[in-house]
This record gives structure tokens, C-alpha cells and sequence, in this order.
């Protein structure tokens, strides 16, 4: 059958509208030639177990169970199961119950098998039943590839770990960065830009889309891993919990002790070669030291960092990917694709432009300004008057892509970070906020020194950063930019003392501020 695997699938009478359902998620791997699927109401003549059921049985490498307590009180159905374990006992033959409605299932004999969906929570349970279909079919694309692939064990059960996936998918409306994929690619394939192991980072802004790129550069090279795993480092508890979920996904031995889960998980990175590990929001020197055992030489697996520091080098990169902001084109493209408009006339292409240039190409904002463009059937000319009139308002508009922090929000915990480390760059920021975004003179600074106040004037030197002490002044000025940049609110164009470029975000944060 050109390769495809032969899924069987079967369910109790009474379940005919799940089964149908079934059948409609399972479409999506017929069309992509991966799967031939079959189930016993195609039999002609209404044949249960007779010559027909038995052909077909012989010829499937997967059988589906769709279990509910009418499936555990079918004759039929158990008279089809029956049929099915007798081909397994024969031959490896991978059969997948799928928990359709609550049932206790286990007096099947198939209690070695993994259900999906893998949380164990029934389908007609969940708020979100499409979601759970999704699961299902994600399950059994990755069981499908192992069966192509010859993975299986003499049981009859994929082993662990082999083609684990538990890494969201990207946003559908990704656009660009081919440039910086590219990068990932090489330099966790050669290990040329890491210190140790095969680890790489991804750094930029809040908001700049260091996420989605991680994302974008998994669901690229899926193929290139047998277990990949997403985990959100910003906090003790989330890193744990993420690490926790990858133990139990990969069927070790659950450790009670953090401690002892970290150093399950690196025995695992150090042994598995064909393993993904994306650590997200590794921002702070908090965060960085959470990972760092981690990220120790040693490892075979990749480890794929996302972070708001501009250094990595504590967790073994010495050159990270730096994320900048998009191009006019793929903003533009990105709002087209976002909105539904593949076609404008000229005026809405001129506001479409004026609108990226307002949101200064940030993919979040970009993000944000889309979804409430198409929630509120807007055009982009309406959208564009409604911005400059209700700036902040919209800026703390949420995304759909990323309700946790809108881009206002987002900034705000950059600012927070900076004054916290850094009082003397927050009072650069607020300095530069009264004057024209781009090309900022750092001479203004130099030559303006005695006018700028205690914290940027001479006598400001104790509260800047440490490493800007003792330094010339314009040396001092750079560190201070510097300590921005991590955060890359400013971006540091041309020599030295080179002019500064100010994130147009930044007036529309003092703004709010003055405003309260």
C-alpha cells in the first residue's frame, strides 16, 4: 500500500458517533499518505469474526480500541478483541486503546499498553474534545512513524523512550526567520558556537518571538528526534513541574526530590543522542542557575535555551542567535496572513505599513494588533487611528498566542528587571524616552553630563552597574546601553560612541506612567 501503515480501529454500536469522529481525525493521516485505516463496518454482509475479519486482522500493524462500557459489554467487540490478542501473541502487532468514554478497562489483559490520550483522562470528559482528538492523532502519528521505522519491542509495544513528542506546535501564522533556523540547524549539529555539548540559545526581547522560533525550529526538523520535550524555566515550581512531565512521559522511575528528578533528566540527556530539550524563559540569573546542572558538558541530547540575557555563556553558549525585530516586508506579510487580507487597496497597503512601522516589527505586538483586527472585523486604517488615539489601551490587549503577557506586560517586567539591576540605565531610558526614537547621539550624554542629574551625572557613577565603575566615561555610557540591551529595549547601531536606536514601545510605557 505504498508504504502506508494498516490502522484497524474498533468500537462498540453504541459509540458509532465517536467512531465516526475517529475516523474524521484519522483522515488528516490518510491524506498525507501515512495511514490506511479500516474498521469492522466495511465487512460486506455484516461479517463479525468470520474469513473477512480474519484477513483483515492479518494485514493491520496497528489496532485502535475504542473503550467505553459498551465496548466492555459488546459480545461483539470482545469477540473481535479476542481475535486481535491472538494475532498479537502470533506477531508484533501494536494495539492502542483509546479512551473514548470512563471505563475501567484494565480487566482487558492490556494494562502493559500506553492509552491515549496519555493523560488518561477520558475524552468525553474533556472541556475541549477536539483538543483531546488532537492528541490522539499526535499519539498515533508518532506510533505510526516507529512502526514504519521497525521500532518496536518483542512485546508488541513501542518502547521508551521512541518518538515522544511533547513540544506545542508553533503559531500557524510563523513568518520569516528562515535565517535564524538556519543557525539553530548548524550550530546544534556541529556544537561550533556552544562551549559545551550540543546546547544553543535563542536570545531578544520580550515579545520578540524567542519562542515561536524554538517552536518553528522543532516542527522543522522533527524528524531529526526520538523524544522532544518543551519545558518553561521561569520559576522553580514550572521547571519542575516540566521536568517531572518529561519523567513520566519517558516511563523513569518518579522522583520525589528535585534534586534527584534533575539528575534523572541529565542522565537521560546524556544518553539519548537523538533527544530535544527546549528550556523556556531562561531569563534571569535565578533562572540560569536553576538550568545549569542541566547544561553541563556531557550531554548527547540537544538543548535548545530561550532567553531575554544577551550573555549565555553560564550555560555553555558563546554565541547565542540573536533575535531582532522583523522586516517591514514580513510584518507586513505577517499582519496579511494574520487577518485574512491577501489583497488591499492602496490606501489600506499605506495604513497596513504605517501600522507594522507603529508597532515597531515586534512579533508580539504584531501578534496582538492581529487577533484584534480580525475579532473586531476591522480594517487597517481603523485600526491605525484607533492606536494612536488609545495606545496604551490596545498594548495591554491580550494575544491569543500568548495570554500570559500582553505586550504591555511585557515591557513592564523588562523595565522592572532593568531598575532593579540597573537604576542608572532605567534613568538613561526614561531620559531617552523625550527624544526622537531613532539615532540617539551619545555625545548628548558625553558632552551633556553635569545637566543629567544624580544618577547619570559624574557623581552617579556608585549606582550604576559594577562593570561600568572605574571605567572611562564613554565606556560607562556603553556598559549602561549594554545593561538595556539585555533586555534589548535599545539596539546599539554604529561605532563608538555609537548612537542608540529606542524601541518606540518604550514612549507609549513612560507615557502610561505619567499618566497615573
Amino acid at each position: 500500500m505504498n508504504g502506508r501503515v494498516r490502522v484497524l480501529y474498533i468500537y462498540a454500536d453504541k459509540d458509532a458517533a465517536l467512531g465516526r469522529t475517529l475516523k474524521k481525525h484519522l483522515k488528516s493521516l490518510e491524506l498525507e499518505g501515512v495511514i490506511e485505516s479500516w474498521h469492522p463496518g466495511l465487512l460486506v454482509g455484516g461479517d463479525v469474526v468470520g474469513e473477512q475479519f480474519t484477513a483483515q486482522v492479518a494485514q493491520v500493524q496497528v489496532v485502535l480500541l475504542l473503550l467505553s462500557a459498551d465496548f466492555m459489554t459488546s459480545k461483539s467487540c470482545h469477540d473481535r478483541l479476542a481475535q486481535v490478542q491472538a494475532e498479537r501473541a502470533a506477531r508484533q502487532l501494536q494495539v492502542v486503546p483509546i479512551l473514548a468514554r470512563p471505563v475501567v478497562w484494565q480487566g482487558l489483559e492490556l494494562q502493559d499498553l500506553q492509552p491515549l490520550p496519555r493523560n488518561g483522562q477520558a475524552i468525553t470528559l474533556r472541556r475541549n474534545r477536539d483538543a483531546a482528538w488532537v492528541e490522539v492523532v499526535q499519539g498515533l502519528r508518532q506510533l505510526v512513524a516507529a512502526v514504519a521505522l521497525g521500532a518496536r519491542t518483542a512485546s508488541g509495544i513501542v518502547s521508551q523512550p521512541a518518538l515522544i513528542w511533547n513540544i506545542p506546535e508553533p503559531s500557524p501564522y510563523f513568518t520569516g526567520r528562515d535565517a535564524e533556523v538556519a543557525m539553530l540547524r548548524e550550530a546544534l549539529s556541529t556544537g561550533c558556537w556552544a562551549a559545551i555539548g550540543q546546547i544553543q540559545a535563542v536570545s531578544g526581547l520580550g515579545g520578540i518571538g524567542k519562542t515561536q522560533l524554538a517552536l518553528e525550529f522543532a516542527r522543522r526538523h522533527k524528524e531529526d528526534y526520538e523524544a522532544a520535550f518543551f519545558v518553561r524555566a521561569d520559576s522553580e515550581l514550572s521547571l519542575h513541574a516540566g521536568l517531572a512531565e518529561m519523567e513520566n512521559l519517558l516511563g523513569l522511575p518518579a522522583d520525589p526530590e528535585p534534586a534527584d528528578l534533575v539528575r534523572t533528566i541529565r542522565r537521560w540527556l546524556e544518553s539519548q543522542p537523538r533527544g530535544l530539550l527546549i528550556l523556556d524563559s531562561v531569563d534571569d540569573a535565578d533562572d540560569i542557575k536553576r538550568v545549569r546542572p542541566l547544561c553541563l558538558p556531557g550531554t548527547k541530547a540537544h538543548i535548545l535555551v530561550t532567553t531575554r540575557a544577551s550573555d549565555a555563556s553560564m550555560i555553555g553558549v558563546t554565541r547565542p542567535v540573536r533575535m531582532e525585530k522583523l522586516r517591514p516586508d514580513e510584518s507586513e506579510r505577517f499582519l496579511l496572513d494574520r487577518t485574512g487580507q491577501p489583497k488591499l487597496e492602496p490606501g489600506e497597503r499605506a495604513a497596513l505599513q504605517q501600522v507594522a512601522d507603529e508597532l515597531g516589527h515586534l512579533p508580539l505586538a504584531l501578534e496582538q494588533a492581529g487577533a484584534y483586527i480580525v475579532a473586531r472585523q476591522m480594517r487597517f486604517a481603523g485600526y491605525l487611528s484607533a492606536f494612536r488615539h488609545r495606545r496604551s489601551k490596545l498594548l495591554r490587549e491580550p494575544s491569543p498566542l500568548d495570554d500570559r503577557h500582553p505586550v504591555a506586560t511585557t515591557w513592564a517586567l523588562n523595565m522592572q528587571e532593568i531598575r532593579a539591576t540597573a537604576p542608572a540605565s532605567a534613568a538613561l531610558l526614561e531620559l531617552s524616552s523625550f527624544l526622537a526614537p531613532d539615532g540617539i547621539p551619545e555625545e548628548l550624554l558625553i558632552e551633556g553630563a553635569e545637566e543629567l542629574g544624580p544618577e547619570l551625572g559624574p557623581s552617579g557613577e556608585m549606582v550604576w552597574p559594577s562593570r561600568a565603575r572605574n571605567q572611562p566615561r564613554i565606556l560607562a555610557i556603553c556598559c549602561l546601553t549594554s545593561a538595556i540591551s539585555d533586555q534589548v529595549l535599545v539596539a546599539l547601531v554604529g561605532g563608538l560612541p555609537p548612537p542608540v536606536d529606542l524601541h518606540p514601545f518604550l514612549y507609549s510605557r513612560f507615557e502610561r506612567e505619567d499618566e497615573t
